[in-house]
């Protein structure tokens, strides 16, 4: 089961390791997805986490609640050249390669949303500003 952690506006993600039971590196993505309602920016390495994340977070009604296909197909990708549209006039999810998932994480942060990163807190290295 994986879980969930916020970022405040003086933190970073410095690196990303494999999650267990993942895909391999060389086909892996990072998924990231905005929702633009709740004013939130997600960071996943794994759609189904992303999705029950997503559903717990936004306290989601039957008719509300985002499904791992509906994710899937509405899936934005820098490999494909697709352009993601809004799934529930929602929610915008975009993958990256593995590799460039830092850079493309922090270049999508945005003042005044929530950042959240989704899966085990052990794969994920955060870089602390000192005050």
């Amino acid at each position: 089961m994986s879980t969930s952690f916020e970022l405040n506006a003086t933190e970073q993600l410095s690196a990303i390791f494999k999650e267990p039971r993942a895909r391999p590196i060389k086909k892996r993505h990072v998924y990231l997805c905005e929702d633009r309602t709740g004013k939130q920016l997600f960071l996943a390495q794994k759609l189904s986490a992303l999705m029950r994340t997503l559903n717990l977070a936004t306290h989601a009604t039957p008719d509300q609640r985002v499904s791992l296909t509906g994710l899937w197909l509405n899936c934005g990708s820098e490999l494909c050249g697709q352009n993601g549209g809004y799934l529930k006039h929602r929610f915008r999810v975009t993958s990256v390669r593995f590799h460039h998932a830092l850079k493309a994480f922090e270049a999508a942060r945005k003042p005044g949303y929530n950042h959240v990163v989704v899966g085990s807190p052990a794969c994920y290295v955060v870089l602390r500003a000192p005050s």
